[in-house]
């Protein structure tokens, strides 16, 4: 019998997400139990002080178990050399290159800035992102300068995606150019210019929601409800710092993007505003009717249900706690091999698939062929997250660690051995007859 292999290494600890996900909780306990009051008569509640502590925290556990623990900056794939840091340091601020890396770094937040400009972000929803940004402008920008110097003179190729920005404006350094880092690089900042608004408001939303829950849950509805909200706050909560600590010196770094414009159509069809013509408008698969319409009214049936939903949750974020700091779309930054991610390669997308199932039950309809039609309608919006899966395996497959982490999963990944099991269950092998003994023999 072959021994099984050991599954290729992650990119990042277990631990960086738990970390993470303890201190953002911790954060969140204690504003909800300091002296504010969510009275709407006497509102103190901040949603963008809140977000800084809760976000700030959360990300700075991680970022020092990384450092102090994983020591993940000693990883070969950060590109950093720390021999001899000093005397690099000194070439580096009085080199030409870091000028230009100066200028590709105010570029690249200008363009944040232009994309941030642009009507859909006028909106009053975005508008706490805003008011984050400029309510502490002076630390984000102090703290991004100290880590581009830093972290710069380290590098042990400073012609990055930051210094082929800034050259492209530089007529006497515009042939050396890569048009492939250009790309790389620009794409990256058009990835974080769309999701991070985003995620950020995601966040926003949920804290909210979970502000103006008070005591603990009297029945199974009010259970589920703050679970469920409980668990997209931690979602969108780490979501939101991935799309921040794209950092080399933490090995969080964008490897390269997607390129081909197949993954990007999948997936922002998934986000908002497209998702909301897209599954609102031509295949929404409800008739405005859901789980606790259906079943509501009986009670044990509700908690089984609601506990399966619940499992397929808790699934889907445990998928986004295994990121750590790396979570982001349409990129590659190191592979998962851990947690979630050693039973399938895409357990947020199977979870998030089937809790829909669950949620809406399309399967019944006001009418027989309602039902028809959200089934097919639903169908539909799996074969997005199906052709979003694929599109994720392209990007990842020129990485050699993916193939081999493919192949692990495809021998020993958890619909592997189910297949094989009911295989076994189904056609169990033959019963050898018994060898003939000494007196039987011719």
């Amino acid at each position: 019998m072959t021994a099984k292999p050991a599954k290729p290494l992650s990119a990042v600890s277990i631990w960086t997400g738990i970390v993470g996900s303890i201190a953002l909780f911790g954060t969140a306990w204690f504003l909800k139990n300091d002296s504010r009051s969510f009275d709407p008569l006497i509102d103190s509640f901040d949603p963008v002080s809140d977000s800084f502590c809760l976000l700030a925290l959360a990300a700075g556990a991680m970022v020092l178990y990384d450092l102090f623990v994983a020591k993940v900056f000693r990883d070969e794939e950060t590109g950093l050399e720390w021999r001899g840091y000093a005397s690099r340091l000194r070439q580096f601020l009085i080199a030409r290159d870091f000028y230009v890396k100066i200028l590709g770094l105010l570029l690249s937040v200008g363009f944040l800035f232009f994309v941030w400009n642009m009507p859909v972000y006028g909106e009053v929803y975005y508008a706490p992102f805003f008011e984050f940004l400029t309510m502490y402008a002076p630390l984000i920008i102090s703290v991004s300068v100290l880590y581009f110097v830093f972290v710069g003179a380290a590098l042990k190729d400073v012609k990055d995606g930051f210094w082929h920005f800034g050259a492209l404006l530089i007529p006497g350094l515009r042939k050396q150019v890569d048009r492939t880092q250009l790309k790389n690089h620009f794409l990256g900042l058009c990835i974080k210019a769309f999701f991070l608004p985003l995620m950020y408001m995601f966040f926003i939303d949920e804290w909210a929601a979970l502000e103006r829950i008070h005591g603990l849950p009297k029945n199974s509805h009010e259970f589920f409800s703050t679970a469920f909200h409980a668990i997209f706050f931690l979602d969108v909560a780490l979501s939101t710092i991935g799309y921040v600590f794209t950092l080399r010196l933490l090995n969080a770094h964008v490897r390269w993007p997607d390129t081909g414009w197949g993954g990007w159509v999948v997936c922002l069809a998934c986000y908002a505003p497209f998702n909301f013509v897209i599954f609102d408008k031509f295949i929404a698969w409800h008739d405005g009717l859901d789980w606790n319409d259906w079943i509501g009214n009986y009670p044990a049936l509700y908690v089984v249900w609601g506990s399966a939903i619940l499992a397929c949750n808790l699934g889907f974020v445990f998928s986004t706690v295994n990121f750590g700091l790396r979570f982001s779309n349409l990129t590659h930054r190191g592979i998962l091999t851990h947690g979630m991610y050693s039973l399938t390669k895409h357990p947020a997308y199977i979870t998030k698939n089937v809790s829909w199932w669950l949620l809406d039950m399309p399967f019944l309809g006001t009418s027989f062929w309602g039902a028809v039609k959200n089934v097919i309608f639903l169908l539909l919006a799996n074969g997005i997250y199906f052709l979003r899966a694929r599109y994720e395996e392209k990007l990842l497959m020129p990485d050699p660690v993916y193939r081999e982490y493919s192949r692990y999963i495809a021998e020993y990944g958890i619909f592997a051995r189910i297949l094989r099991r009911a295989k076994r269950t189904v056609s169990p092998k033959p019963v050898q007859p018994p060898l003939p003994g000494p007196d039987q023999a011719l």
